[in-house]
């Protein structure tokens, strides 16, 4: 039993797979269900980016391999569907056989960004109609990238009763490729790392950082930026744009929750997040959180018995008691 939940109860619950429909595709899932009599709130997990599965399986962070995969989303179904939530998964449509997981979708489909939005929007539609769940209460959790879509879609899901944004960027995909280009330039240096060896390695994401410039100044005329379509990158730039302005209109809570150590989405993304809802002219009920020792994966690295740091298997227990916490007080 984990600290602090002593005194609520803890049901078992059935997994069983799902289907829904999407943009052009039927999306492949797992639906967790309490044991429990009633219907219960619900919440819908969103992926970050990359072709993942519904575990959503993370084996690092950037600069940084674990020798493990933290499997994010199967340790926070077990967490929330043990404290009585209805909790939806789905392997993302980029998520394709030849990536090596296990479902029937297309192998060589071209997927836009608004479909991985899309996707998240008939997630949501789709549980709400579920006998198992309280409508009045459904929670969307985004991890990364999809912590970046939760404000909007808490704008145009008046279904959802509050969002959650895990190690979710706040500025511009521009701006956090930048970031990243930089830290691990940084990083590979300290590891006294030849230079060609470094120049190769960062290869893709100056290329990416160079393109994503060029776009925003109207200055990049190729099809593509890393294999890419344009439109993508553009999607994912307005979107992040958007962002101030969609949390000032919101009326129903966010919570943005992230780890100190955290070199994919840094600390200082979360502090942006806390003054843009600082900001807004009224507080639904807003909540930040930099969590110590946390990755990326939201595991904890943290010292082991020989006084050596060492990455823990598992999602951080300090993570999930705050969303927790975060849900018991938005819940209806």
């Amino acid at each position: 039993m984990r600290p602090g939940s002593q005194q609520r109860p803890t049901y078992d619950y059935d997994s069983h797979d799902v289907t829904i429909k999407a943009r052009a595709l039927t999306l492949e899932g797992t639906l967790s269900v309490p044991k429990t009599n009633g219907p219960r709130p619900a919440i819908v997990l969103v992926h970050g980016s990359g072709a993942l599965g519904r575990d959503e399986r993370l084996p690092g962070q950037l600069g940084v391999q674990f020798g493990f995969e933290v499997a994010v989303f199967d340790d926070l179904t077990d967490a929330f569907a043990r404290a009585g939530y209805v909790v939806l998964r789905y392997d993302k449509r980029s998520c394709t056989a030849k990536d090596g997981c296990d479902n029937s979708y297309p192998d060589d489909a071209d997927y836009f960004f608004d479909d991985y939005i899309g996707d998240a929007k008939a997630a949501i539609k789709w549980i709400a109609l579920r006998p198992e769940i309280d409508p009045d209460n459904i929670f969307v959790i985004g991890h990364s990238q999809g912590g970046a879509f939760v404000p909007e879609l808490m704008l145009d899901e008046p279904r959802l009763r509050a969002g959650v944004m895990l190690a979710a960027p706040f500025r511009s995909i521009d701006v956090l490729f930048e970031y990243q280009a930089e830290y691990l330039h940084r990083r590979l240096l300290q590891h006294q790392m030849h230079r060609m060896v470094i120049g190769v390695k960062l290869q893709e994401l100056r290329e990416i950082t160079a393109g994503l410039k060029k776009l925003r100044v109207g200055r990049w005329h190729e099809p593509e930026i890393a294999d890419v379509p344009v439109a993508f990158w553009q999607a994912w730039m307005e979107l992040s744009d958007a962002i101030p302005a969609i949390i000032a209109r919101l009326d129903r809570p966010l919570f943005a929750i992230s780890g100190a150590i955290d070199t994919n989405v840094p600390p200082s993304e979360t502090e942006l997040w806390r003054r843009a809802m600082a900001s807004t002219l009224s507080n639904p009920g807003h909540r930040v959180s930099v969590v110590p020792c946390v990755t990326h994966a939201l595991n904890c690295v943290a010292p082991n018995a020989d006084g050596h740091d060492e990455p823990q298997r598992h999602v951080h227990v300090a993570v999930i008691e705050q969303i927790e916490s975060f849900l018991r007080a938005t819940t209806r």
